[in-house]
């Protein structure tokens, strides 16, 4: 067998898995004649593939089994090479402890990765203990431990753009509001599932992938459609396999996420999708996806939920989950073109050989391209949302992608604008609400005051009066009224950046000590002549 594996040719976790194999033969059993030869072609083979496989933030290209499957013989290699005294390069080692830090970052609350491409449901734990021990990591062992042991990650939200995942979350609590969203290549393994995601809240996982079943069968290829993910389709066609440019920004108040899709197969070239996610972070996501192309195509946006617990109104078209215990979901039209509802039969397979039964919810239409749908994805514990939800009209003559949508719950309301791009100038029924950028949201208190604000790459943003305004495109922006306090959190330093004060008298930037606000007029200048 040794022999065999020394001359195969492979690719990927085929050869990872072979020359692990060999460096094991060759160390374990130096008394055969060719050991020592093959011991040094599998240790100089495993390293080339690493440099091979591994992408600049972490994983290999494959589904979320394989990425695992790969690591942890990286693992297996490292600690087997240091017994023998011999020596990996430090870039490779740190190419490795990036790779674990990915699964540390990209973990579901309950310690599971996100079954994305063909995978099964995998704890990720023993490989983030594994890693904590390995490159003296708090923060893995935390994962690993569910909080018992280390310290918690330093960040909630992070981006892995070259290999294609976004990950939202609340905390780092096993209740934790989660949303992992994927939009990147796979190299094997893959589905056609760009722009789907998985999303947990409350300790129940709410939206799911489907997983995969035996290879070959026609339930494996129905599982690796598009129609079988949590994305857009467009006449049953399947995406492509990669993403297309994606802006993520993470702040103190929300998560914002622009990603385009792939186009698809056997369609138009112009036809794509481009899905807008916000995170009002601690509670829901805003989802607004956009479909471009011309003429009349058949658009379906699914939503797979984790089992049969769930349920369809058929007048509002909002889609609740039904657990008894944790958390649930409600799935709330926002506005767009006006869709026709279904709760469609779907399947999960996380454990091998294994179908489970459960529920998509389909929403569709029939209608000329380009167009928009736009959805509120709340997270409750117990029976019934505290959400209501309201399109805002757009101003006549208003482009496609432009859409404001208003959510109110007990705390307060929350309104969300997305536009085309950075440089697009929107307003709305009223006059009162405009932006100039490509997204905004205010959140105010029950009683109307303003308790905070952001944008991402935007210029000007008015409701009823002026909040901010900057004379260049910043690409992010949070503001926070606490007390007395302006939390304001903002990329790059902004020398013409003018903003409300809604009475607050000290300030504070990126986290800095408060320094005092001198304000006129009700405005101040955080870079400028007060609170800098």
């Amino acid at each position: 067998m040794a022999d065999v594996l020394a001359i195969q040719k492979a690719g990927g976790n085929w050869t990872t898995q072979m020359f692990d194999h060999l460096f094991y033969f060759g160390t374990e059993f130096p008394e055969y004649a060719r050991s020592k030869e093959y011991a040094k072609l599998a240790f100089e083979g495993l390293q080339a593939n690493m440099r091979e496989t591994l992408q600049p933030d972490g994983p290999i290209g494959e589904s979320a089994g394989y990425q695992m499957m790969v690591h942890n013989q990286y693992l297996d290699v490292m600690e087997r090479a240091r017994m023998l005294g011999l020596v990996i390069p430090e870039d490779l080692t740190a190419k490795v402890e990036t790779a674990l830090a990915f699964h540390m970052y990209t973990v579901q609350p309950d310690g599971f990765r996100p079954p994305f491409g063909d995978a099964l449901g995998d704890d990720a734990r023993p490989l983030l203990k594994r890693g904590a021990k390995e490159f003296g990591r708090q923060d893995m062992l935390w994962v690993a431990t569910g909080g018992a042991e280390g310290a918690p990650p330093e960040r909630l939200s992070v981006d892995f753009p070259h290999s294609g995942y976004y990950v939202m979350r609340s905390d780092w609590t096993p209740q934790a509001r989660y949303l992992v969203l994927r939009n990147g290549r796979y190299t094997a393994h893959g589905h056609f599932d760009a722009l789907s995601f998985v999303m947990n809240a409350y300790g129940n996982p709410l939206i799911v992938d489907p997983g995969i079943y035996i290879y070959g069968t026609p339930d494996a290829v129905r599982l690796i459609s598009t129609k079988s993910h949590s994305t857009i389709s467009v006449d049953d066609a399947n995406l492509g396999n990669g993403g297309g440019p994606t802006l993520f920004v993470t702040a103190p108040g929300i998560d914002f996420l622009n990603a385009e899709g792939p186009g698809y197969q056997g369609l138009d070239k112009s036809i794509r999708p481009v899905r807008r996610v916000v995170f009002l972070k601690p509670d829901y996501w805003v989802i607004s996806d956009v479909v471009y192309g011309q003429g009349k195509h058949q658009v379906d946006s699914r939503w797979h939920f984790a089992d049969m617990a769930a349920a369809l109104d058929s007048d509002t078209q909002v889609a609740v989950t039904t657990h008894k215990e944790g958390g649930n979901l409600a799935l709330i039209p926002a506005g767009g073109a006006i869709l026709t509802a279904s709760m469609d039969n779907a399947d999960t397979a996380y454990v091998h050989e294994k179908l489970e039964p459960a529920l998509m919810l389909r929403r569709s239409v029939k209608a000329d391209l380009p167009l928009r749908m736009d959805t509120v994805a709340y997270p409750f514990v117990g029976e019934t949302p505290d959400a209501s939800v309201s399109a805002i009209a757009p101003s006549p003559g208003s482009t496609i992608e432009t859409s404001g949508i208003r959510i109110t719950t007990r705390g307060g309301t929350d309104t969300v604008i997305f536009t085309q791009a950075p440089e697009s100038e929107a307003s709305f029924a009223g006059g009162a609400l405009r932006l100039n950028g490509q997204f905004a949201c205010i959140r105010k208190t029950s009683d109307g005051a303003v308790r905070g604000f952001a944008w991402a790459q935007s210029r000007r943003l008015e409701d009823g009066t002026l909040l901010a305004e900057c004379e260049n495109t910043v690409r992010s922006l949070d503001v926070s009224y606490d007390g007395d306090l302006v939390r304001l959190t903002v990329s790059g330093i902004q020398p013409s950046l003018h903003m409300a004060a809604h009475g607050c008298r000290r300030v504070s930037i990126n986290g800095s000590e408060p320094t005092e606000i001198r304000a006129v007029n009700g405005f101040f200048r955080p870079f400028g002549e007060s609170g800098g």
